[in-house]
């Protein structure tokens, strides 16, 4: 078995080809980053003065949970 984790450096749409991976494009904690911030912009009400800051924290949270138990997958 592998054992798959998250890191907030790994590309979050990498291009495969055959002979190479593209390193191009946002990294996993920019995306989900990207998302969280999107969310939290469209609620007016519970607008922080630090919101990008917020956004990215909460990525790194979301990145430390989704490696507390990796999934496994089959070799």
């Amino acid at each position: 078995m592998i054992t798959a984790t998250t890191q907030g450096n790994d590309f979050a749409f990498p291009l495969h080809s055959d002979t190479s991976i593209n390193q191009g494009g946002l990294t996993k904690r920019e995306y989900f980053a990207s998302q969280i911030l999107a969310g939290l912009l469209s609620n007016p009400n519970g607008r922080s003065s630090d919101i990008a800051e917020d956004a990215v924290n909460l990525a790194d949270s979301l990145i430390k949970e989704l490696n507390k138990q990796p999934p496994t997958m089959p070799s």
